[in-house]
């Protein structure tokens, strides 16, 4: 059961994206209208969808720190409890905490100090490089000296907040993803 999961989880990223170019590719007029529309972009599919597999994410990851933290085991409490906080942070992030499903504007305050928008990641805060930081230090910084427990006599119970290979494979894929796009839309 675990390769079949496992099996799936690396197809996951990659079945999607080819799903989303398919669509490009035969009906773009659709694509662009209704999953990417750069006017409309923060009420587009791919961004309501994103904050709901984050929210569901984020919720699941608290509900499994919480567990690890009655049972006593502290490191991994912390740790997945802080990739739950990410998440949910994300979450919050990608529909900014609001305000354009619910029509609110932001205090003065607010946009005198940090733009028109109530999100993080347009302000004047280096939060994208925050997370690119957390993702490397979690997705890949972490499973990498994980290989080299018994030498560093890392905690085993450590073990159970190390991501596994799909999960790296995924954050990888959709790194990758990202920044070929990005180098598409500046060459386009």
């Amino acid at each position: 059961m675990t390769k079949i999961l496992h099996r799936i989880g690396y197809a996951t990223p990659i079945v999607t994206v080819l799903g989303l170019l398919m669509i490009y590719f035969m009906a773009p007029e659709f694509y662009l209208t209704y999953i990417l529309e750069e006017v409309q972009r923060e009420q587009g599919a791919v961004e309501i969808v994103t904050f709901w597999f984050a929210m569901i994410g984020g919720g699941i990851l608290l509900v499994s720190s919480w567990k690890f933290w009655k049972s006593g085991n502290w490191l991994a409490a912390g740790v997945i409890g802080a990739v739950s906080g990410a998440t949910l942070l994300f979450a919050g992030e990608e529909i900014g905490w609001g305000q354009i499903h619910f029509g609110w504007e932001p205090p003065l305050w607010w946009s005198t100090h940090f733009g028109g928008s109530t999100d993080l990641h347009s302000s004047q805060f280096p939060i994208p490089m925050l997370a690119a930081i957390f993702l490397f230090v979690i997705f890949f910084l972490l499973p990498f000296v994980w290989k080299f427990q018994l030498p560093l006599r890392l905690p085993e119970n450590l073990k159970l907040a190390i991501p596994e290979g799909p999960v790296i494979f995924t954050v990888a894929f959709a790194t990758l993803y990202r920044e070929l796009k990005g180098v598409y839309f500046w060459v386009c």
